[in-house]
């Protein structure tokens, strides 16, 4: 006997049911959640640059600040010295010396380099998605969306039929106050 294939449809209907097992709810809290399929078919440039800048920026920053502390435990560790006693060895110079600031100022200049080349390569990227996803169709997304609803715990909290169509009133504008109150 051949077993049919599951189709993709039943697997997140399982998966769904899986996050609503694990998922707690108290007494006064309800959940109501569905799958929608979702298309991107743009993304904004502009956005793609912001993001790409702070996160390749940001990534700088935190190589800089590792380096620095790592610069400090090799120099404590005397493990600077022993690479230029190395170097010059191995090149047969008469001395060989690594300073810090020169060291640190050409690699941050070269990581401000890769963080515009990065940043610039993301729009590029971004662009040509925006102008692919007009031939192909995007990229398609299943999303869970949970809706999440308070239940009232007392009487003070429900809703009676009068507050409702009061609301509506107002929000249609009839029953609207006067400027003159």
């Amino acid at each position: 006997m051949t077993e049919k294939p599951k189709t993709q449809k039943s697997r997140w209907h399982k998966v769904l049911a899986k996050i609503r097992q694990k998922t707690e709810y108290s007494s006064q809290h309800t959940s109501k959640a569905r799958l929608v399929g979702r298309t991107v078919h743009h993304i904004e440039p502009w956005s793609t640059f912001k993001i790409s800048l702070l996160l390749t920026f940001s990534i700088w920053v935190i190589a800089m600040v590792a380096g620095a502390i790592l610069w400090g435990i090799a120099s404590a560790l005397n493990l600077i010295q022993r690479i230029e006693n190395f170097v010059t060895e191995l090149l047969a110079l008469e001395t060989y010396n690594l300073p810090f600031v020169g060291t640190f100022f050409i690699l941050a200049l070269l990581g401000l380099a890769w963080v515009l080349i990065t940043t610039a390569f993301m729009v590029l990227m971004c662009i040509i998605y925006n102008q692919l996803s007009g031939i192909f169709g995007g990229v398609r997304m299943l999303v869970l969306e949970e809706e999440s609803l308070q239940m009232p715990t007392s009487h003070s909290d429900r809703l009676n039929e009068s507050d409702i169509e009061e609301d509506t009133e107002r929000e249609i504008g009839l029953n609207a106050p006067s400027s003159t109150d």
